[in-house]
């Protein structure tokens, strides 16, 4: 849901929860938190969208690998963080409090407020004529996790395998798979999936 605003605020287009492809954080196997404790990474829920340089929209949620050299590694507990790139600006980091009593009496006081103005929110690219078109038909490095006995479903159509391990009861492949693949298959099968930084 925050991520279909954050679109709504950076592209002007409007998206059902249903369009978004995502991904839960529920399936991660005692295999990839050792991985991600060797290298020293986190595993963080993470809402992506770009433009594509052929006005394609790329959005999804997916756990993802944090190395400590991201921004994204410091952002815990109650807080949430963005990060926005921009043709002119290039990166921008922004952090701030998401739960809580004072941010939550904030928020809740800034839609009092809002109301007895009669102020409505806006949605400045809304009216924008040029506007992205969501595409899924892109491929992302993921690293997958599975039990070793099961493996892994060949609805997936793997390509460029970088890495993979096994042992009696977990095993993972990292390599790339279209979004589109991923997400027609995952919810019918018992695996997880991790995002590799980029």
């Amino acid at each position: 849901y925050k991520l279909i605003i954050l679109i709504m605020h950076a592209f002007g287009v409007a998206l059902e929860p249903h369009q978004i492809s995502h991904f839960g954080i529920d399936r991660i196997n005692p295999l990839v938190l050792k991985l991600a404790k060797e290298k020293n990474w986190q595993i963080k829920l993470l809402g992506h969208a770009c433009r594509t340089k052929d006005q394609k929209l790329q959005a999804f949620v997916i756990p993802q690998f944090v190395s400590e050299k991201n921004l994204l590694h410091q952002v815990q507990n109650e807080y949430n963080g963005v990060l926005t790139q921009t043709s002119f600006s290039e990166k921008q980091f922004f952090m701030g409090k998401g739960a809580g009593a004072y941010p939550t009496a904030s928020a809740v006081l800034s839609d009092i407020s809002a109301l007895s103005y009669d102020y409505k929110y806006e949605y400045k690219k809304k009216t924008q004529e040029k506007k992205p078109v969501l595409n899924n038909e892109h491929f992302l490095t993921v690293l997958i996790g599975y039990e070793t006995n099961k493996g892994i479903p060949n609805s997936l159509k793997l390509s460029n395998i970088q890495e993979q391990f096994q042992n009696t009861e977990y095993a993972y492949t990292i390599a790339d798979v279209e979004l589109k693949n991923l997400s027609e298959v995952y919810l019918d099968h018992n695996f997880c999936v991790v995002g590799m930084e980029h």
